[in-house]
């Protein structure tokens, strides 16, 4: 049975407004299957074109679970599967999955996307995204988050999947007409911060079929290089009583122990690096994880009660991230790097990472720690540096640049 939305009044407008041009039908309620989704926002990305998706072979309709798969269902369809395994570590690809004729209709189609993708963040190494262009009045994509049960209108975008028909030689693309930016982003498939899941779907409307031979969904898709690996918990840190006494600036090197920097000889200063040394045993081939926090409640912003981590604007982000949830969940920073550096010592001296940075500004800043003000949340950051090999380094030290304030509130002396 085709059902209505009717969870919100802002959807119920919506549909109002747009019943001429598809109208707001919602998914059926599919029979789960063993993983289904949940979403994360993401910063907004440059738009950019959408490429033509390469040719794919058909579908199965049962599958393998250690093979990483988008699942699609139209109306009342069996769900199809696509192996990603081709796709893996690439962004904004999109993906062609055929579907049979047979489940479509004239009128408004429905088309609900799945994974059983592990992901461990968002729009990472772990993860399966979903992208959407932005728009003024959204009324054709939807998104569940209780496993398909309800669904609730997006009211400012569309997702980037569309139905493509056969005639001839020629695809003929549906909706028309439209343009596909990267401009938001969710995650499908398990989301392994909060052991949730996120499906969305999309309304799709074709006037008639009886001219067209074939049918595929097309959907435009971030996908990770490790769809299905195991999420690694987070070792939780042991409490130091100094932290009631004494406020620290707190580094973590990959798998490494919390390293304690005591803040006391920096207060009142407005622009400061320190340098923190760290265990060269904790350092790895490749990208090391730097995680940095405080033990400080920060009032304000650059003022005399907070500490604050600087950053440099680029045209090439992409080895920092931000969390706003006690470091549960992770967003890249599209425009700037954390002013975060690693020096490491070798028999020819100390050389400092990552080469490609030649300089470091305060062009931005941003608490670290708890912010308490008209709201109050967590910020931490990490930031990825790479080291080519780590056999021959015998010292190792971070520098991060600092706003510290002089008059500094602890969390745990409250």
């Amino acid at each position: 049975m085709k059902r209505f939305i009717s969870s919100t009044i802002v959807v119920l407008v919506i549909c109002l407004i747009a019943a001429a041009i598809g109208g707001c039908k919602a998914p059926a309620n599919p029979d789960p299957s063993e993983n289904s989704p949940e979403p994360t926002a993401t910063p907004t990305m440059s738009p950019t074109e959408s490429p033509e998706p390469e040719p794919t072979e058909e579908p199965v309709t049962e599958w393998d679970n250690s093979i990483p798969a988008l699942m699609v269902k139209v109306n009342e369809g069996h769900w199809r599967y696509l192996d990603l395994t081709e796709y893996l570590g690439q962004d904004n690809v999109w993906v062609a999955v055929p579907v049979p004729l047979s489940d479509l209709e004239a009128g408004i189609n429905n088309i609900v996307v799945h994974s059983n993708a592990l992901n461990g963040g968002n729009r990472n190494s772990t993860s399966l995204d979903l992208w959407f262009t932005m728009q003024d009045i959204g009324f054709d994509s939807f998104l569940s988050t209780d496993y398909m049960l309800r669904w609730d209108g997006y009211t400012d975008r569309r997702a980037n999947i569309r139905l493509e028909l056969k005639h001839g030689d020629e695809w003929v693309a549906y909706p028309q007409g439209e343009d596909y930016k990267t401009e938001e982003s969710t995650v499908i498939g398990l989301y392994k911060p909060t052991g949730g899941y996120f499906n969305m779907s999309r309304n799709v409307t074709v006037d008639e079929l009886g001219s067209f031979t074939e049918a595929r969904v097309l959907v435009n898709l971030h996908v990770g290089s490790n769809l299905l690996e195991p999420i690694e918990e987070e070792v939780p840190e042991e409490p130091d009583p100094r932290d009631a006494t004494t406020p620290f600036f707190k580094v973590k090197v990959n798998k490494g122990k919390w390293i304690r920097y005591d803040l006391t000889p920096e207060k009142g200063k407005h622009n400061v690096w320190i340098t923190v040394p760290i265990d060269v045993k904790d350092l790895i081939d490749g990208d090391n994880d730097i995680k940095i926090d405080t033990n400080v409640i920060s009032i304000g912003h650059l003022t005399d009660k907070s500490v604050n981590l600087y950053f440099t604007f680029t045209d090439t982000p992409g080895n920092t991230k931000l969390s706003t949830d006690g470091m549960v969940t992770w967003v890249d920073y599209t425009d700037r790097y954390a002013n975060i550096k690693l020096e490491v010592k070798d028999s020819g001296g100390w050389k400092t990472l990552p080469t490609e940075e030649k300089e470091y500004r305060m062009d931005e800043s941003t608490i670290v720690g708890l912010f308490r003000g008209d709201w109050e949340s967590f910020y931490n950051m990490r930031k990825y540096i790479k080291v080519d090999s780590v056999d021959q380094i015998t010292e190792a030290r971070l520098l991060i640049h600092l706003h510290v304030g002089s008059e500094l509130t602890l969390q745990g002396a409250e």
